[in-house]
């Protein structure tokens, strides 16, 4: 048998597809997840958390991959919050983001936490217009593609907090207008980009302006 939550699954189908919490918290926990298109997931002002059941599960957002929790970015259009949208926990293995441009629309704030790395993959890019916040345990970069070993984000005067809490090195290239900011939604913020253990910080600016 396998650990509990493994393979378990959620659902939001239409057309009695709704989650509203009138500004309360929304924490979403299984190993696979899937939201139809006429579903909406609205927390008001509150928090919405999308995160795996079995620890050490790798999180992929942008396509569906075997084995992983994965969330596409239609999906994530269907969340709607003032507030902030996380996606992982610290148990949770590598979180990467793939195929193409990805941004939850309907969200304020977007807030990625990994127990081990956080990569874009391939030509993906991930689009945050308010605060996005990267907290990772071992790394931050791409692994292929257009974005090489630079973890791509495409930001219109958006602000960004990054760190790695144990090892590894922040490889982050910027597309657009961005600045050093404080993270939103952890049990501790903090602010500006910072690495653990030596890790090295390389920022490549490709357009606009990157401020720290």
């Amino acid at each position: 048998s396998g650990a509990p939550g493994d393979g378990s699954l959620f659902t939001i189908s239409s057309p009695n597809g709704l989650l509203s919490s009138q500004n309360g918290d929304i924490i979403i926990a299984a190993d696979e997840m899937t939201f139809s298109n006429a579903t909406s997931i609205s927390a008001g002002s509150g928090s919405v958390i999308l995160t795996a059941v079995s620890p050490g599960r790798n999180i992929e957002v942008g396509t569906v991959a075997a084995g992983n929790l994965s969330l596409l970015d239609s999906e994530l259009d269907r969340i709607v919050t003032t507030n902030v949208l996380i996606i992982g926990d610290a148990n949770a293995g590598t979180v990467q983001f793939s195929n193409g441009d990805i941004q939850a629309n309907n969200v304020a704030d977007l807030t990625v936490v990994s127990g081990a790395q956080i990569l874009t993959s391939a030509a993906a890019r991930l689009i945050e217009d308010d605060t996005l916040t990267l907290d990772a345990a071992t790394g931050i970069s791409g692994n292929s593609g257009v974005t090489a070993d630079k973890f791509a984000v495409d930001a219109s005067s958006s602000s960004l907090a990054a760190r790695t809490r144990t090892s590894g090195d922040i490889r982050i290239q910027e597309l657009d207008n961005l600045a050093t900011g404080t993270s939103n939604g952890l049990e501790s913020n903090f602010s500006g980009i910072q690495t653990a253990a030596n890790g090295d910080i390389e920022l490549e600016v490709r357009g606009g302006s990157f401020t720290v």
